[in-house]
């Protein structure tokens, strides 16, 4: 969107010499900046102050040398303010391309703004950033503002905005920085961040949302406000999300979304692992109607719900008819499908979890298996002496295993202590053994806080640490996008469970959003660690073993949450519960929510959905079904839980979702962009 410079503008702040660096440090771009006010609000402009545009170090070995305006061109700069001026829009990246001419006028020079879909398109080989066109962004957009250290001579300003939408930094080379803070804090409320004073936060309604729940949940022991104020912050600023801490030693936000709670059915806060976030970057739900988005509704109404009705768990005998006489498993998405209805007994966990998780294939024998397990152990065993034989003077220079090796202890010894299991220091040790080594066999995840918690249940049925080990392997295969640095995989779940609610319930998620819990906030917990803190020791490994038979398709876990929400719904609704309230009101569902019931819920809500005759495409590709068939064909629908899915052969994941949604789960619209589209946008 493009316009002219107001008459009405107000200069607030102005100061010269502020620059912006092209992307490959090839060029500097001399500019003004400045805080304006109009009858539309607050806002930051920069613009160039010389012809070009271009330092003349672009391309040459004369890197001292910036080209500036004489006196007279630099101070009648109006002139300038009169082309045309990129207001930056919502879901915009602010790119700098430099065509291969360059002229000394500024209409040569050109501004491209890429959306979401376009982030990930590589430049051809060769090509340059550059940008010369003057900017503007409303300081209610303003998520944070971080002050550099000084590098050499000047500081600069790296702004985090809403909805991705990426600011150039801007470098103040005569100086000014800090005056440009002060007088922002005078417009918008900004609060340092007592971890890192160099970063200021805008109390903006996303930020207060989210400290109110942390502070209302009573999530963090000591200081609540100043330790919510620090994790807030770095939820929303993708830039100190990537410089948080070393490597894959990782916290996350919203730690378990539990209060300290008297009723004795509730475990103690002591026994969680803390998930403090210091890693997820601007999970933020973009709620704008943007063209070229597809309205979410359905060419029919939604059928009645089926009744579901579940199976009997698959028991040892029975299982043991899927066994060949030489050992090899026979007709597994017929177990996958008794597995997704009714479970499994817990005497034939130890055995079939390993086949559900991938540690053995399906078709060797029992002499094979023997072998391949023998393999396994050594690998296992291998690996775990490396990290065992750094000697103490090693360990006094390897920051990063330090951490780790710290990080583990603290997380292990909160586990389910008081499952009689973990009551010893026996167990508990090789839980620590097992994660220690986790590290050595994928270092670019390494060890995240959370991951104790999905490997407690597996050590207590397979009491083995070898079996154990490979077992839980093969659930972080499934998972591992929820550990991401990036978090993309969460922010992807997200954003399909509020699309999921809002089609198939719009009056209960209207209601969320009058009550600012629309972005399902409250609902983290529940993906990141697939409802281990909710549901009792034997229900989540019931709970488990339904989702690793990835029936009725991999989203499943998206439905246990629907199916939660729906039972919820009513006793939120009658008594008007207000946002604290609402978390509070989740927070005490832990361990009191019927797994069978849920079951038999999320099942119908699929089906349901399954069975409507035209679905739009974005819940279709949530479901994992196959595009809709054009008019009159006689397509069969896949997916629906009472059959066989033909790709249940191979191992479905739960959360391998984060690669097919959308980003952004939007109020009414989804982005339908296809790659040769995005392409074109270009």
């Amino acid at each position: 969107m493009e316009g002219t410079r107001l008459d009405a503008d107000k200069v607030l702040f102005e100061r010269e010499g502020v620059y912006i660096h092209n992307t490959d440090r090839l060029g500097e771009f001399r500019g003004r900046i400045l805080l304006i006010e109009n009858v539309r609000g607050k806002f930051i402009e920069w613009f160039p102050v010389y012809g070009g545009g271009v330092s003349s170090n672009f391309g040459t070995d004369n890197a001292n040398s910036v080209q500036q305006l004489s006196p007279q061109e630099d101070s009648n700069h109006e002139s300038y303010h009169n082309d045309s001026w990129t207001v930056i829009p919502p879901g915009g990246m602010v790119s700098f391309t430099k065509n291969e001419q360059i002229s000394s006028g500024a209409n040569n020079e050109s501004l491209r703004l890429h959306t979401a879909a376009n982030k990930s398109k590589k430049r051809s080989k060769g090509q340059q950033l550059l940008y010369t066109k003057p900017m503007r962004f409303s300081l209610g957009d303003i998520l944070s503002v971080r002050v550099s250290e000084r590098s050499l001579t000047y500081t600069h300003l790296k702004f985090s905005v809403r909805r991705d939408v990426q600011i150039p930094h801007f470098h103040f080379h005569e100086g000014g920085c800090m005056e440009l803070v002060r007088n922002i804090e005078k417009m918008i409320p900004l609060v340092k961040c007592p971890a890192d004073k160099r970063l200021y936060l805008a109390k903006t309604s996303e930020v207060s949302a989210l400290t109110k729940s942390i502070s209302e949940l009573k999530i963090f022991e000591g200081n609540a406000r100043d330790i919510a104020s620090f994790n807030v912050g770095k939820f929303f600023d993708p830039y100190t999300a990537t410089m948080g801490s070393l490597s894959k030693v990782k916290n996350y936000l919203l730690e378990n979304v539990l209060a300290v709670n008297a009723q004795p059915q509730c475990r103690p806060m002591s026994e969680m692992a803390d998930i403090l976030n210091e890693e997820i970057n601007q999970m933020e739900i973009n709620q704008n109607l943007e063209p070229g988005y597809e309205i979410i509704s359905c060419g029919h109404p939604l059928g009645s719900r089926p009744d579901i009705i579940r199976e009997s768990q698959l028991t040892t005998e029975e299982w043991m008819t899927y066994r060949s006489e030489s050992g090899q498993i026979e007709r597994m998405p017929e177990i996958k499908r008794r597995i997704f209805k009714g479970g499994a007994t817990h005497s034939l966990r130890r055995d079939l979890w390993k086949y559900l998780l991938g540690y053995y294939p399906t078709d060797i024998t029992n002499q094979q298996r023997i072998e391949h397990r023998n393999n396994k152990e050594d690998d296992y065993f291998r690996m775990k002496h490396q990290w065992k034989s750094i000697s103490q003077d090693q360990e006094k220079r390897f920051t990063l295993l330090r951490d780790m090796k710290s990080l583990v202890d603290k997380d292990v010894h909160r586990t389910d202590r008081t499952h009689k299991y973990y009551m010893g220091c026996t167990n508990t040790g090789i839980l620590y053994d097992i994660l220690m080594t986790y590290c050595m066999y994928n270092f670019d995840l390494g060890y995240v806080q959370g991951m104790s918690d999905l490997l407690s249940p597996i050590l207590v049925v397979m009491e083995n640490e070898v079996d154990a080990f490979w077992c839980f392997a093969g659930f972080m295969e499934k998972v591992k996008d929820n550990f991401e640095l990036d978090q993309q995989g969460m922010k992807t779940q997200l954003a399909q469970l509020r699309t999921l609610l809002k089609f198939t319930d719009n009056k209960f998620f209207k209601y969320l959003e009058e009550k600012e819990s629309g972005n399902l906030y409250f609902c983290f917990r529940w993906l990141l660690i697939l409802y281990k803190r909710d549901f009792s020791f034997l229900d989540i490994m019931t709970l488990w073993e339904v989702l690793w038979s990835g029936l009725p398709g991999p989203n499943f876990h998206l439905f246990i949450a629907l199916a939660i929400l729906d039972t919820e719904k009513a006793n939120m609704m009658d008594q008007d519960l207000a946002f604290s309230d609402i978390l509070k009101h989740i927070n005490e569902l832990v361990l009191r929510i019927d797994l069978q019931d849920t079951l038999m819920k999320a099942e119908a809500i699929y089906t349901q959905l399954t069975e409507c005759p035209s679905l739009p495409e974005q819940i279709r590709e949530i479901l994992y079904l196959p595009a809709e068939e054009p008019a009159g064909s006689q397509g069969s629908r896949a997916g629906t839980a009472n059959k066989t899915d033909s790709s249940s052969e191979t191992e479905s994941e739960p959360q391998k979702a984060s690669s097919t949604g959308q980003e952004h789960g939007e109020d009414s619209s989804i982005e339908v962009l296809t790659d040769t589209e995005s392409e074109s946008v270009l």
